[in-house]
């Protein structure tokens, strides 16, 4: 394996400390555009972010299918108890009910 300094310069962590001490020197004016950048780019994260999870939920809803359904249909449909059985096979079986009540919601 190379040898990380090979090039003979700085490190990523002398780097990073580098530029710390830098930023810290700068002056509010000369700091004005990047957080003005740093701001717009904020506004764009939280607005995509939402819009994901927007789309995420509506993804999620017809999956299930649950968006032709209305609470009362929901109320109608028989709960399937976990078998007090510790058997694979019984195990197997409530998982096969569960996936087939999932297919008619």
């Amino acid at each position: 394996r190379k040898p990380r300094n090979s090039h003979g310069k700085l490190g990523f962590a002398d780097m990073a400390r580098t530029i710390a001490s830098k930023w810290k020197q700068i002056t509010p004016e000369e700091r004005a555009p990047f957080d003005v950048i740093a701001k717009a780019d904020s506004t764009r994260y939280k607005e995509e972010m939402q819009a994901w999870k927007c789309k995420k939920k509506e993804h999620f809803m017809q999956k299930l299918n649950l968006g032709a359904l209305d609470q009362s249909s929901l109320r109608q449909q028989p709960v399937t108890r976990m078998p007090a059985s510790s058997s694979m096979e019984s195990l197997q079986d409530f998982h096969w009910d569960q996936s087939t009540l999932l297919q008619q919601v």
